[in-house]
């Protein structure tokens, strides 16, 4: 049986709690876990919301878009 070359990551906003997820190769998120190379190098194909799901996988620390930018705008204001 073979094996899937893609699957799934999700991460969580730490702000409002929703759940993303993002379908991935494997083996470009292997060389991003074990640190080879940034997620902007990897996935450069990928939109910048995609790449920061998949940071938000590996750290832990994912903001959605939306609370994203209420941080951002309370902080300029």
């Amino acid at each position: 049986m073979p094996m899937d070359d893609h699957g799934s990551v999700r991460t969580v906003c730490v702000e409002c709690g929703d759940s993303v997820q993002v379908t991935v190769d494997w083996v470009p998120l292997a060389r991003y876990l074990l640190g080879e190379q940034t997620v902007q190098v990897l996935f450069y194909d990928r939109a910048p919301a995609e790449r920061d799901i998949i940071a938000g996988f590996r750290s832990s620390t994912y903001l959605c878009e939306t609370c994203w930018d209420l941080i951002i705008n309370e902080e300029r204001q």
